[in-house]
């Protein structure tokens, strides 16, 4: 009978946690543990483990307001949720399997957790347990550019042009160690606080270290920046993390994706993730660059009462708690 443990973050095993990431389809970034700590300072993860060895795990991001536990995807990580390992000599996986394990780690979510909203990773299709389970389930989409060396030919005449025009006046892409104009962006936009910039630096200090951020300005002939955009090696991809511009139709934020596309390409990088945006003018300029599109699942439980919901006002908390910074692109 499988028995998942509710681990902190510092119970985790280290070598257990990566050997599970390295031999999963959902493995990414965003669940690499020491990214993990740093954006998730009270991270509660349910483990399920087998001959010693983790196979499976539900992310928690445990916070609380006003008395109310809950767990929402943060705004500096696209995918929570679900973790399983492949199937392998020593291990093998089914639809049985997969069935029993989420319905076992859904049944011992605590119940302190009032609220639950996360994203989940593409890779995971099966999603029926959730669903008898009283989860809210959304599809949304997101974009990968698979990248090629004639890539720019599947670029629409929009970003064609946009192109031609920030060549046209004389911009140009800069590698940056400095996030003051990005976090000055989001802060001006509202959608970071300040204690949130505080552990995005953190993490930018972490991703320079381990050599998984690149941060691209765009600069105008006077060395103004126009645009500051965060990108993050991920395996085989490059990902849109975080975009801010001064100014709109100058051509910024194409030039500093074309740049960042060449540059993934340089580096045997397999595709450029935007990561994608429900809002109708974002997502008709991501598909400008020729992208092929992504299905993943928002799942959400609201478990408060009635005045509970009317209490802590559960689409605002819910909103500034996941706003995408996709908003901001």
């Amino acid at each position: 009978m499988l028995q998942p443990n509710l681990l902190r973050s510092h119970e985790i095993i280290e070598e257990k946690w990566n050997d599970l990431l390295s031999n999963s389809e959902q493995r990414s970034i965003y669940f690499e543990l020491w990214f993990l700590r740093i954006i998730h300072p009270k991270l509660e993860v349910l483990i399920i483990s087998e001959k010693d060895a983790y196979i499976a795990a539900l992310l928690l991001n445990f916070d609380q307001k006003y008395g109310l536990e809950y767990s929402l995807n943060s705004k500096l990580a696209q995918f929570q949720g679900v973790i399983f390992r492949n199937s392998s000599k020593k291990f093998k996986r089914s639809f049985h399997f997969d069935k029993v394990v989420l319905q076992t780690l859904i049944k011992n979510i605590p119940n302190r957790y009032k609220l639950l909203k996360h994203n989940l990773h593409p890779s995971v299709d099966y999603l029926l347990p959730f669903q008898w389970s009283g989860f809210q389930l959304e599809p949304k989409h997101t974009y990968w550019v698979h990248l090629k060396k004639d890539f720019r030919k599947n670029f629409s005449n929009s970003v064609l042009s946009d192109l031609r025009k920030a060549q046209k006046t004389g911009l140009k892409c800069v590698i940056s160690k400095n996030l003051e104009f990005l976090k000055d962006g989001l802060l001006k936009k509202t959608l970071f606080s300040k204690q949130e910039l505080k552990r995005l630096d953190y993490l930018w200090e972490r991703l320079q270290i381990n050599k998984r951020g690149i941060l691209v300005n765009v600069e105008n002939q006077h060395g103004e920046i126009e645009c500051s955009s965060l990108f993050l090696k991920d395996f085989d991809r490059i990902i849109y993390y975080l975009c801010v511009s001064s100014k709109k139709n100058n051509g910024a934020n194409s030039l500093a994706i074309e740049f960042m596309m060449n540059q993934a390409l340089e580096n045997n990088l397999r595709y450029f993730d935007f990561e994608g945006s429900m809002i109708e003018s974002i997502e008709h300029y991501f598909r400008g660059f020729g992208p092929i599109k992504k299905i993943y699942f928002n799942i959400s439980l609201n478990k408060l009462s009635y005045f509970e919901n009317f209490l802590y006002s559960f689409k605002k908390l819910s909103y500034k708690a996941i706003s995408s910074s996709a908003a901001i692109r």
